[in-house]
Formats: structure tokens, sequence, C-alpha cells
């Protein structure tokens, strides 16, 4: 079973429950419910659910990942901050695809501060990695560079792979004799 935790809000009816899992649940009869997804309308892929007022006479929409992030993550106000989904599936409303991020500002708001500095680790590592490549790419460009001129004179290639194939010891082979 998910983990759960009360819905309050002010003019909703008590006893609806909200999971880890995405999914909003009520007790009937004794038994545990789960409320009925709808989607909230024809031009949007969210989904929502429809909870009774305290008095019972209407109910009100709510969209999915909005309750479940207020409920499990705290009430954000809606000209700041907007749901994030972290794989953009926006079907999936598990608490850990969720987040609030803020609108129109980077990355920082979005990761988790365990997350930013594995991001920052990961940051770091790139850049040796850059470093490596741009040496790499310095070496390859000045041999080719060399290569190039020696190609142009036959002399100077002859020089070249004298010079850089030369062997630094020479081995005698000795026979033996059986």
């Amino acid at each position: 079973m998910a983990k759960l935790k009360k819905i309050v809000l002010p003019g909703i009816r008590q006893g609806y429950l909200a999971g880890v899992d995405g999914n909003v649940y009520f007790r009937k009869k004794g038994q545990l419910r789960t409320l009925k997804q709808v989607k909230s309308n024809l031009r949007d892929k969210e989904r929502g659910v429809f909870l009774f007022a305290e008095d019972g006479r209407y109910k009100k929409f709510y969209y999915l990942h909005t309750l479940i992030l207020t409920i499990f993550r705290g009430h954000r106000c809606r000209k700041e901050f907007a749901p994030w989904f972290l794989n953009r599936d926006k079907l999936d409303y598990r608490l850990v695809n969720l987040r609030w991020r803020r609108k129109n500002v980077g990355l920082f708001d979005i990761l988790t501060d365990s997350e930013w500095t594995l991001w920052m680790e990961k940051m770091e590592t790139m850049k040796v990695i850059n470093k490596i490549r741009q040496y790499h790419d310095a070496v390859v460009n000045q041999y080719f560079a060399h290569y190039c001129k020696i190609n142009s004179s036959p002399q100077a290639r002859k020089e070249f792979f004298d010079s850089k194939f030369k062997p630094t010891r020479t081995v005698k082979h000795i026979d033996k004799e059986t």
C-alpha cells in the first residue's frame, strides 16, 4: 500500500486521502477505494478529480499534480510556481516525478540539493573531459599539419620516418649451436 496523507483543504469534505502513487482515495463502507480520474478538458492531457464540498451540494475539480504536490510538498503561489514533471510524462502523478519549480527560472530551482550536487560534479568532470579533448585535438592537428608538410617533399618524409621509427636499441641474435 502506498503512503497516504489526509487531504485538508478549505471547503472540502474530510475523509479524502492522497497517495504518493498519484491517486486519491476515500473510504466507503470501511474499504479504501480509488477516486476516478477525469480529463480536465479536451485540450490538455492532465487529469484531475472531483472532491465534494463540505456541505455535499457540489463537487470541485482539482488537477491531480497540483493536489499531490500541495498535500505532500506544501502550497505554492500559482503566479510564481508551476508543477514540474521530471520525466516529462503528464500522466505520471507519482510524487517522485513531481516538483514545484519557479516559472521562467533555471535548473537550480528544479533539482533537489543532492541532485544539484551530482549535477555540479558531472559538470566538473565534463570540464576535465573537454580539456583532454582540446589537448587531443591540438596534438592531432599538429600531427596532420606536420604530416602534410612531409608529404610535399620526399626528403622530408624520409627524415621524419627515420627519426621517429628508429629503434632505440639493437638486439643481437645469437644462434645456439645444438
